[in-house]
Formats: C-alpha cells, structure tokens, sequence
C-alpha cells in the first residue's frame, strides 16, 4: 500500500558501482524490515542464503552548456582550457539536487588566474545557451559539467 511504502520503505539514490554491490550494501544496512524502493531491482542473499529484494535509483543526468565572456592580463593568463577545466572541476562537488547556477561558474573562473572580469556567463541543457538564469535541477538529477560542452570568449586587456 502507498502507507506502507511511504513509512516503512527506504529510498537511495546512488552514483557508481554496480548494482549488485549495491544490492549486498542496501542489504547490509538497511534496518531489518525496512524495505527498499527505486527504479533498480534486484536481490541480495541474507546470512541464511535466502534471495532478499532490493531497489535503489541513479540520478538522472543533466547535461550542462556553458557560454563564459571573460578579460584577462595576457601577462599571467594561463589560457581557456584552464577556465573550462576549472568549471568542470564543478562536476565533483555540486552533488544530485543542487542547482546549476552562473554565480558559481564565475566563481570557478575566477580562481584561474590573470582574469580581470568575468562579464557573461550563460547556462543551459542545450548547446549555446542564451540565458545567466539558474537552471533547476531536480533531488533526482545531477547537473553534469564537461569541457566540451563550455565555450570561452576571451579577450585581453592591457594591464593597468
């Protein structure tokens, strides 16, 4: 019933690893009586052999684009492959549920060196994207961040 699975089951959302060594996890550490719920299933074996179900989900990935206008000192700029690598680098901490927002690329940029401004940065889940706005990212999603999918417009500008 919807009342029992909604008190008496426990839901994971999960990234890497095979199912059944998540199977045998859920398993080991899931309270004895809880059942589990999601869009994986399968089964594990208890200390008494007997076949256990199982269920867990994956996020759902979202695929981020990423069109960046920034200046720098041609003196100290390492170069664009710096900057998108420093904004995929975003990819590891910003776990399932966390929005996709522009502040936090230009704050990603920001850590490469010899960039004086960062005036534009727009975000989308299609290539060229027209807008600085967050992009809402579901508890069931995971924004994906990746350098091919980052254009840099850089210009330089003289030092003062």
């Amino acid at each position: 019933s919807n009342y029992e699975s909604s008190i008496c089951m426990d839901w994971a959302l999960v990234e890497g690893g095979s199912n059944q060594d998540i199977f045998d996890a859920l398993l080991a550490n899931v309270a004895m009586g809880i059942g589990t719920h999601g869009t994986e299933t399968g089964s594990a074996l208890d200390s008494m052999g007997r076949s256990q179900p199982q269920a867990f989900s994956r996020s759902v990935d979202v695929l981020m684009y990423f069109d960046v206008t920034l200046t720098f000192d041609s003196l100290r700029y390492p170069g664009d492959d710096d900057v998108k690598n420093a904004i995929a680098a975003l990819d590891a901490t910003r776990p399932a549920g966390f929005d996709a927002v522009a502040s936090a690329v230009s704050a990603a940029a920001f850590g490469v060196g010899g960039i004086y401004d960062v005036s534009s940065v727009k975000l989308g889940i299609a290539p060229a994207p027209g807008s600085s706005a967050t992009v809402v990212i579901t508890s069931r999603e995971r924004a994906r961040y990746d350098t091919s999918r980052i254009v840099i417009n850089s210009t330089p500008q003289v030092s003062p």
